[in-house]
């Protein structure tokens, strides 16, 4: 039930920055692990008790955002904003730590 918390607060993330998107001309330059945006005036992600995102921008055109939740096995959800598509699965258990073209 943790994993999915977690893959479920991202693709909501992913809804709150495409929004953020429309709004503001581009992506937040910064967000933080609970949560909160840099760059986007109000918005805020919410997120599920123990649930971690990690987020890269580059620039305000694309981002990279993963999440894991604590108390789950371990996974890794990861989006990718360049590529699109849904929230997937991350190959390995290790959270990004810089903006990525693609997913792990």
């Amino acid at each position: 039930a943790n994993d999915k918390s977690a893959q479920s607060d991202l693709r909501n993330a992913v809804s709150v920055l495409e929004q953020c998107n429309s709004a503001n001309n581009g992506y937040p330059t910064a967000v933080s692990s609970a949560g909160a945006m840099t760059g986007c005036s109000g918005g805020t992600i919410n997120l599920t008790s123990n649930t971690t995102l990690t987020y890269f921008a580059s620039g305000t055109a694309n981002y990279i955002m993963e999440s894991t939740n604590s108390n789950g096995s371990g996974a890794v959800y990861c989006y990718d904003s360049a590529a699109g598509g849904s929230v997937k699965a991350a190959s390995t258990s290790t959270l990004v730590t810089a903006y990525a073209a693609t997913c792990p």
